[in-house]
């Protein structure tokens, strides 16, 4: 069996495995047992890859204990935009290594228009594609079903979820955590969101009130959480 790693590193533009240091334990306060727990059975790494010309970051969460059955993908989006909830090392081995502990892989991208990506972050414009570009690395990584792929977004990241789910058909099911779906309601009763209005594509601005209702008419298990 080719090595993960090495396999990640010939998909990918480069790979780097992420080791669990007691620096990063330190930094994590209350997730620092968790996580320390986490790492003796999942492996994290970090890549780069192109997506429409820009090198993007992303990164990966894979069982230690891989057998010879393919395994079941989720493409995690994260929240907040540009570098605001960058997914940082410690977080590789905290809550997205807990799904890895379940028997999946996990990736997801850090978006476009960041400290770490080149592009403009659009709100599902350029950074929506980026997440899709992770489908053709999965394509390529021996261990990965294709055919069972689940979409994760929590907050930003659930209003990618929406977003992706009316544009392609590969995702089979979908979980969104405080999902926004309307950002012009969201930037009147919170504010300090207006921000984000400036940020958005065209594309998702006429999307922005309709992303969960045509989300909703997939025929595909989606599950909705708010706090």
């Amino acid at each position: 069996m080719v090595l993960f790693s090495d396999e990640l590193g010939a998909v990918t533009r480069s790979a780097q495995e992420v080791v669990f240091t007691d620096e990063i334990y330190k930094r994590l306060n209350n997730w620092g047992d968790i996580a320390a727990a986490n790492a003796q059975y999942v492996r994290a790494f970090v890549f780069t890859y192109t997506s429409g010309g820009h090198v993007v970051a992303g990164y990966v969460v894979v069982p230690k204990a891989i057998s010879n059955t393919a395994l079941p993908v989720i493409i995690y989006n994260r929240g907040g935009s540009k570098d605001f909830s960058l997914i940082r090392h410690g977080h590789l081995f905290s809550q997205i290594a807990v799904l890895a502990r379940w028997g999946y892989i996990v990736i997801g991208s850090q978006y476009t228009g960041n400290s770490t990506s080149e592009g403009k972050d659009e709100w599902g414009g350029m950074d929506l594609q980026a997440v899709f570009d992770l489908y053709s690395i999965i394509q390529k990584i021996s261990i990965a079903d294709e055919r069972r792929i689940g979409m994760f977004g929590v907050s930003r990241g659930g209003t990618m979820t929406y977003l992706a789910l009316t544009k392609v058909k590969w995702i089979k099911a979908a979980v969104t955590i405080a999902g926004a779906s309307d950002l012009a309601r969201q930037s009147k009763l919170r504010p300090e969101m207006q921000e984000v209005s400036t940020m958005l594509s065209e594309e998702t601005k006429k999307a922005k009130s309709n992303a969960r209702q045509y989300a909703g008419q997939r025929s595909f298990p989606i599950m909705f959480r708010y706090y």
